[in-house]
C-alpha cells in the first residue's frame, strides 16, 4: 500500500468525471502479518456549492446499508435471546392483524434472504403523504401483511426492500423501542458510535454537522441534506428497516471491522456471538445472498476480482458499499453521494469494481 498516489488519483479522477461529486474510502487490513488503516477522500458535499470537502466528518446517506448493519444485526440480537428463531413465522408476531395465507406463512430467515416472495420495491410514499404522521406505519405494516408475493416463499431469491420494511416493524414490536432507539442502545452506544452512525427522525433537529447532498424532494422541492434520499422511508419519518441510517467513513469502517473480528474470534461482543455472525454470514443455497449480507458473484461483481470467495458485503442505492474479505481481514469502505444531483447517474457501476480492483492489488501485495 505504498503508492497511494494512485488510489487518490483514480478517486479524484471519479469526481472529475461525473461517478459522484464526493467520495469517501476506507481500507482495513487486520491480517496475522499487517495491520494498518487508509482513508482518501476526494470532492465535495454539493455539486454547485464547493465551501465544503469530504474530509471524515463528512456524513453520507448510507441508504440500503441499513439492511445489514442496522435490521439484521437487530434481529440476531433478537434471536440470540430467544425472542425470536430465525424460523419464527409471520403469523405468530401480528396475530391482531389481518393478512393473507401466504404472507402469515413467510418466515424470519426468508424475510433476511431475500426469498419470502415480496416484491422488490412498491411506491408506498404516495399513499403514506395522504395518511397522518402518527398512522403511517401502522398503515404500513397492514398493507405490507396483506401485499401478493410474487412467488412462494423460500423458491427464488429477489431483493426486497418489502422484506426489510417488513423486519424494522418486527424488531420493533419484538424490541418494544423504535428501530433508532434500539439500534443505539444495542450497537451504536455500545461500540462507541452514536455520533458516527445514526438515525436522523424528521421529528428531530439534526444536528449541525457536514452532510453530502442526495436529490431534490419530489414534494418538498428542495435538496436532501441531512433528509434520507428514499421515499419511503422519508414519508415513515426516516426510520425504517431497509433504509435510514447515516453515518460516516469512520463509524462504517469500525462497525465492518468489529463484525471481521467477532467472525475472526478476536472480539467477544455482547452485540452478537461469533456463531450466529457466521450464520448471517453465509450463503443460502442456491443465491449469491447471505442473512442480510451479499457475497461476490461470480462475474461482474461490485466488489471486483480479487475479492475471496468468503467475502460479504452490501450495497447502498444512494452509492455506499462496504465489502470484507473475512479470511484475509480486509475490509473496503466506499461511500459517495452519486444521486446528487439525479440518480439516473449509473456511472458507479463502472467505479466500484475498478477501485476495488486496484485496492485489492495493493493490498494483496503489502500482506504477501
Amino acid at each position: 500500500m505504498n503508492r497511494r498516489d494512485e488510489i487518490q488519483s483514480l478517486l479524484d479522477s471519479g469526481v472529475e468525471n461525473g461517478v459522484s461529486c464526493g467520495l469517501s474510502l476506507s481500507v482495513v487490513v487486520e491480517s496475522e502479518r499487517v495491520q494498518f488503516e487508509k482513508k482518501y477522500f476526494s470532492g465535495y458535499c454539493h455539486k454547485y456549492q464547493r465551501d465544503k470537502a469530504v474530509d471524515e466528518k463528512t456524513v453520507f446517506d448510507l441508504a440500503s446499508l441499513t439492511k445489514p448493519l442496522v435490521t439484521t444485526l437487530l434481529v440476531a440480537n433478537l434471536v440470540e435471546n430467544k425472542i425470536l428463531t430465525m424460523n419464527t413465522a409471520v403469523s405468530t408476531l401480528f396475530q391482531d392483524i389481518d393478512m393473507s395465507r401466504e404472507t402469515a406463512d413467510i418466515e424470519l430467515w426468508q424475510l433476511l434472504s431475500h426469498c419470502s416472495g415480496l416484491p422488490a420495491h412498491r411506491p408506498y410514499y404516495v399513499k403514506l403523504l395522504g395518511v397522518p404522521k402518527q398512522l403511517r406505519a401502522d398503515w404500513l405494516l397492514k398493507t405490507l401483511l396483506k401485499e401478493p408475493l410474487q412467488y412462494r416463499s423460500g423458491t427464488k431469491h429477489i431483493y426486497s426492500d418489502l422484506g426489510y420494511l417488513l423486519l424494522g416493524q418486527i424488531v420493533e414490536r419484538c424490541s418494544g423501542k423504535s428501530l433508532d432507539a434500539y439500534f443505539k442502545e444495542k450497537i451504536a452506544e455500545p461500540l462507541g458510535l452514536s455520533e458516527q452512525l445514526f438515525f436522523i427522525p424528521d421529528d428531530q433537529d439534526k444536528a449541525d454537522r457536514s452532510y453530502a447532498y442526495t436529490e431534490i424532494c419530489p414534494w418538498s422541492h428542495s435538496w436532501l441534506c441531512g433528509k434520507v434520499d428514499d421515499d419511503n422511508c422519508r414519508a415513515l419519518g426516516g426510520v425504517a428497516g431497509h433504509a435510514g441510517l447515516f453515518g460516516t467513513v469512520e463509524g462504517v469502517t469500525r462497525l465492518c471491522s468489529t463484525l471481521g473480528a467477532v467472525w475472526g474470534g478476536r472480539d467477544c461482543s455482547k452485540m452478537i456471538s461469533g456463531r450466529m455472525l457466521k450464520k448471517l454470514m453465509t450463503r443460502v443455497e442456491g443465491s449469491t445472498w447471505c442473512y442480510g449480507f451479499d457475497s461476490p458473484s461470480a462475474e461482474a461483481s461490485s466488489a471486483g476480482k480479487y475479492f475471496s470467495p468468503r467475502s460479504v458485503g452490501h450495497l447502498g442505492f444512494t452509492g455506499t458499499s462496504f465489502w470484507m474479505d473475512l479470511e484475509r481481514g480486509i475490509s473496503v469502505v466506499l461511500l459517495t453521494n452519486r444521486v446528487h444531483p439525479s440518480r439516473m447517474n449509473d456511472k458507479i457501476r463502472a467505479f466500484r469494481p475498478a477501485i476495488h480492483n486496484l485496492v485489492m492489488n495493493k493490498v494483496l501485495d503489502s500482506i504477501r
